[in-house]
């Protein structure tokens, strides 16, 4: 068993750890200062003690994304887009919204119904993740003809208001 008290040292004091043996009943004292072990740690020239705690670093411009997202290219139509992008603030970023509207459609029993348009189409960078970007190929291959299509009812399902 383990315990922790205080133990005065003049105008400071110390954190002793106590342990008691199971086996003898005796007690052990150890006894170290938290400040002095704080200080041992060595800091960069100009380097804040918050950063000493810090475990991710920030990110800078230029620097690459979180490592899990992948960016995609997919050729859309620009209503879709659109849908996407009205959608987005919700949750937070267009690859965001499109990685719900995923998760919606494939626990769908049935897939959703596109009605056919023609209009222009234009080429969109997403960054996904993996699992995301694997959802949108299988459905391509299963429910909808292709990528384009599987998007296209990504943006109907974000309109979906009861399921």
């Amino acid at each position: 068993m383990k315990l922790f008290a205080k133990v005065p040292i003049g105008d400071s004091f110390m954190w002793a750890a106590c342990m008691e043996s199971a086996f003898t009943g005796a007690q052990e004292r150890k006894t170290f200062n938290f400040r002095s072990e704080i200080m041992k740690t060595k800091r960069r020239k100009g380097e804040s003690p918050a950063a000493l705690s810090a475990v991710l670093e920030p990110r800078h411009k230029g620097e690459p994304d979180i490592p899990p997202t992948q960016s995609r290219k997919y050729v859309i139509p620009l209503p879709v887009v659109v849908q996407i992008r009205k959608a987005a603030p919700l949750y937070g970023s267009q690859g965001r919204a499109l990685q719900v509207a995923t998760e919606l459609m494939i626990r769908m029993k049935k897939p959703l119904r596109l009605q056919p348009e023609k209009s222009k189409m234009i080429r969109m960078t997403y960054k996904l993740l993996p699992r995301t970007i694997e959802l949108i190929a299988k459905m391509a291959g299963t429910m909808y003809e292709d990528e384009t299509h599987v998007i296209a009812a990504c943006a109907e399902a974000l309109k979906i208001k009861k399921l």
